[in-house]
């Protein structure tokens, strides 16, 4: 394994510039990484999307012989969302072309199977990736663990805030609602777990807050970071995870366990947050929203 050394999002370090110098660097800048763990020897690649300058570059690599997509979260069923409706105007393309050597478009769709290097796509679920050609329906690869198989109550927390989908204070308002929802129903021990794009001073700092102020109703304990929620989801006979609307539901649906969303607390201060995303009829057919 080889970890990718740059953001795609919300930063984007394969950003379009005003100054197409700045992106000759960049396009410079994947093909060496490219080239370099490759050994400069023909490859395929494996994506989640295609809604990325990062998609593009690495395609448009000579020696990249096609990509397949594979399912990550929520975007592969959402199908009604994966046209950009933006315009493609000549000026935006044209700046595009200079910086990246014409091998991004201006208007990107979160997938695309008319490319010429399209392979194929591996998903879970056979509502995935509706209408796809060579569409491969994959078993759940988590593994089971016996030493995950204690855990009970799961809060999955993520990064709203960071990432602008979210007011600090609505944030702030659903996590209380959650955790005063649990201690309503009993619970004296619960788990949690971060998303790694939450910060220390701005998402994580609103939950300590709110940790300290129940530590005497419930006991609240962190999950490391190298634990993948997944293999709880299959390990544990157990387990409920409670989020906003975290993908790990939809993983832990198809393992038949219990899946709660507090979005309806988010949404008595932001009636809109999410409003348009559709969930597989699978997964809404078991998710219980409180």
């Amino acid at each position: 394994q080889i970890q990718f050394p740059y953001e795609t999002f919300p930063k984007d370090d394969f950003k379009v510039s005003l100054n197409p110098f700045n992106g000759r660097k960049k396009l410079k800048m994947i093909d060496d990484f490219v080239s370099e763990i490759t050994n400069n020897q023909p490859f395929v690649f494996y994506a989640p999307k295609a809604q990325a300058n990062y998609f593009y570059l690495i395609n448009g690599i000579k020696l990249c012989k096609g990509f397949y997509y594979i399912e990550e979260g929520f975007g592969v069923y959402n199908y009604k969302k994966w046209h950009n409706p933006k315009r493609n105007l000549i000026i935006r393309q044209f700046l595009y072309d200079l910086n990246f050597d014409s091998r991004v478009p201006s208007v990107k769709h979160f997938y695309d199977d008319n490319h010429p290097k399209y392979l194929g796509c591996f998903a879970l679920h056979d509502s995935a990736y509706k209408g796809f050609n060579n569409r491969k329906i994959l078993s759940l690869p988590f593994q089971i663990k016996s030493e995950l198989s204690h855990y009970q109550s799961i809060i999955v927390f993520s990064c709203e805030i960071e990432f602008g989908f979210m007011k600090a204070e609505t944030y702030e308002y659903a996590s209380k609602k959650i955790i005063e929802y649990l201690i309503s129903q009993g619970k004296k021990r619960v788990y949690f777990k971060f998303h790694p794009g939450q910060k220390n001073d701005i998402s994580k700092a609103i939950l300590f807050e709110i940790f300290e102020n129940y530590k005497d109703q419930i006991t609240l304990i962190e999950i490391d970071s190298s634990i993948i929620l997944e293999e709880i989801a299959v390990s544990s006979p157990e387990v409920e995870f409670y989020f906003c609307t975290s993908s790990i539901g939809m993983y832990a649906a198809l393992a038949n366990k219990k899946v709660y969303s507090y979005i309806e607390y988010v949404r008595e201060l932001e009636p809109d947050f999410q409003i348009t995303i559709e969930l597989p009829e699978f997964y809404s057919q078991k998710l219980i929203k409180l």
